[in-house]
């Protein structure tokens, strides 16, 4: 009977240790809501570096409730997978959210992607970087047009 109880006990501390595996981010905890690499979900995800070439990116969201995803206006190359149009789109609780991209022919370029829950509000920033790196540089310095 004392090995069963053992056995019991065991069995239920390895439950307890699985279970908390899959915590939530402390950012996640404070804000309510945030973000995470599909790949990675114990970690928060404040910035995403993207290719030069088009492409998609999917972002984990960390929601305990209904929430908002908005990307900022100016930001055309970037859009929402599903909703081609629209910069704000609602959710609720754990979910994924496909973000497509254009090809970057100019200078690196950024967008941000803002979660709100109520009063809370969590910001994953995107950089995309470009084919001009480096800027645009003339041979000649002293040019009058």
């Amino acid at each position: 009977m004392r090995i069963m109880k053992s056995y019991i006990l065991y069995l239920a501390l390895c439950l307890m240790a699985a279970v908390a595996c899959e915590q939530l981010p402390d950012e996640v905890k404070i804000y309510g809501v945030g973000c995470y690499d599909p790949d990675n979900k114990l970690t928060a995800l404040r910035e995403k570096d993207l290719d030069v070439d088009a492409g998609e990116f999917v972002v984990g969201i960390y929601a305990d409730g209904v929430y908002t995803a908005t990307l900022s206006d100016e930001d055309s190359w970037i859009r929402f997978a599903d909703q081609q149009a629209a910069r704000t789109i609602s959710g609720n609780g754990d979910s994924t959210i496909k973000l497509v991209y254009d090809i970057n022919k100019g200078i690196p370029r950024t967008a941000v992607l803002t979660l709100q829950r109520g009063n809370n509000v969590f910001e994953l920033k995107f950089t995309q970087y470009g084919i001009l790196e480096g800027g645009v540089e003339f041979q000649q310095k002293n040019i009058t047009v």
